[in-house]
């Protein structure tokens, strides 16, 4: 097996290429002849089917077409250690978990296994060393067999014992904690999911296209495949509101149940609370700025950065979905009426993006322009405004029938006389949302009833408190 080794960092170790052993010489030096000759007494050779480093790039984990599990010090350009497929099928996958403590193979009798790592994560090449040192068996590969049951343990295998599918593209998720593989079969895209201990929780399944490839993002639950035809699927989970997460004592109820009022139940220190001593010291100070690296989603123990991501909305390529995307674009103030202490964002069907750009809008207020009557020719705007202050940072939505009504960006001139002539944008989706950016006054109106039913809206935004 030819191949250029780099370490973790990506730096070239070796300017040349490296001829690796795919097989067990019965030299006894560790190293095989050309996997395209005869050995010595006459029989094939056995060619090599995948590879991979370990965490740290220092050993090479090779499998070949007689079910071995070659462990390989690629700068000695030896064999180190092996370890027997039970079954002897031909490997044809190799991954490592990104924490570098569990191995995953695929072979060719329809079977996944899960292999945990004893070396140690760092200097195990030295390990590997250290051990041939201590083995006293005579024969070569009695010895490396040896030294193969300190480098794996078999802790678990998948299989459809009952359909006998043939497994494709198989990995861990970023944690480890959960295996993925794809179906073999043709016309059919099926993503089977275990945990780690073998059981099979779920079974995905796509479009009647062969699935070609599979690989789980390091970080979140996401998962993406390569179909035949040449598309990308990407999913996702699929979340429920949870308001427990918020509120632990919340309990959803299936029907209506009758509820006991507790006697010291709104008092302002209730009796049941009284008895409990916290554990916390609230003198000690919190710590809001550092965050604390999870070394499952770390490249290795040396990483100076955890990994980064950018957030992307991919639009799909529907004729009728890309006129939306111009659409909803092309309704944007242009740059130069860029004076409006607003950013602009205008909800599609019903949903309104929340970004926060800045810390305050963390903190911000966000007001639904006429409460729950929303934006229309029924409300007082100028008894709404009463008792309300905006800052900087505050957010406006305006909640509309967008067949009845719009909302126009305008200047003093364009509110007091309804014209919007000379606007900063013209809204019609239904639910836009505004945020308050500047010092200043903003003004609103509607284009359709602003004349005859003054369905307009003032506001004078204040800095930040």
């Amino acid at each position: 097996m030819k191949c250029i080794a780099f370490n973790r960092r990506g730096t070239l170790l070796a300017g040349t290429t490296t001829v690796l052993p795919v097989l067990i010489s019965e030299a006894g030096n560790g190293i095989a002849p050309n996997a395209r000759s005869k050995t010595p007494d006459g029989s094939t050779t056995y060619s090599p089917s995948t590879a991979c480093f370990n965490k740290f790039g220092d050993l090479v984990y090779t499998g070949n077409s007689k079910g071995e599990i070659l462990i390989i010090d690629h700068e000695k350009v030896q064999v180190r250690a092996l370890v027997p497929v039970s079954s002897g099928s031909i490997i044809r996958n190799i991954v490592f978990s990104r924490n570098g403590q569990y191995l995953l193979t695929n072979t060719n009798d329809r079977m996944i296994r899960i292999y945990e790592n004893l070396l140690p994560m760092k200097d195990a090449h030295k390990v590997l060393d250290e051990l041939h040192e201590t083995l006293d068996e005579a024969d070569e590969v009695e010895k490396l067999k040896a030294a193969g049951t300190k480098c794996l343990s078999l802790v678990q295998e998948f299989q459809d014992s009952i359909n006998r599918i043939q497994w494709k593209a198989p990995c861990f998720s970023g944690d480890g904690e959960w295996v993925i593989s794809g179906s073999a079969s043709r016309g059919e895209h099926k993503i089977y999911i275990w945990d780690r201990a073998g059981h099979l929780v779920k079974i995905l399944e796509g479009p009647k296209e062969a699935l070609m490839d599979l690989a789980w993002h390091p970080v979140h639950p996401l998962i993406v495949s390569v179909s035949l035809t040449g598309l990308v699927y990407i999913w996702a989970k699929d979340y429920t509101e949870n308001w427990s997460a918020f509120a632990p004592d919340f309990k959803e109820l299936e029907e209506n149940e009758e509820y006991v009022e507790r006697e010291d139940e709104f008092d302002l220190m209730p009796e049941t609370e009284k008895v409990k001593e916290s554990d916390v010291n609230e003198d000690d100070p919190v710590d809001i700025l550092n965050v604390e690296k999870d070394s499952a989603f770390s490249d290795s123990d040396m990483s100076q950065e955890e990994l980064c991501f950018l957030p992307a909305i991919p639009c799909p390529e529907v004729p009728e979905q890309q006129e939306k995307c111009v659409g909803s674009s092309s309704k944007l103030p242009d740059g130069n009426q860029s004076e409006s202490p607003l950013s602009v964002e205008a909800g599609q069907n019903g949903h309104a993006a929340n970004n926060a750009s800045s810390p305050l809008e963390a903190f911000a207020t966000q007001y639904i322009v006429g409460d729950d009557s929303g934006w229309n020719t029924e409300v007082d705007y100028y008894a709404w405004l009463e008792g309300k202050t905006f800052y900087v940072g505050d957010v406006l939505v305006f909640s509309y029938v967008k067949t009845d009504h719009n909302v126009a960006m305008v200047d003093a001139n364009g509110y007091n006389n309804c014209n919007a002539d000379s606007n900063y944008g013209l809204y019609d989706t239904g639910y836009d949302t505004f945020t308050l950016t500047t010092p200043g006054d903003v003004y609103f109106i509607c284009t359709y009833h602003c004349d005859y039913t003054d369905q307009k809206l003032k506001v004078t935004i204040l800095p930040s408190p």
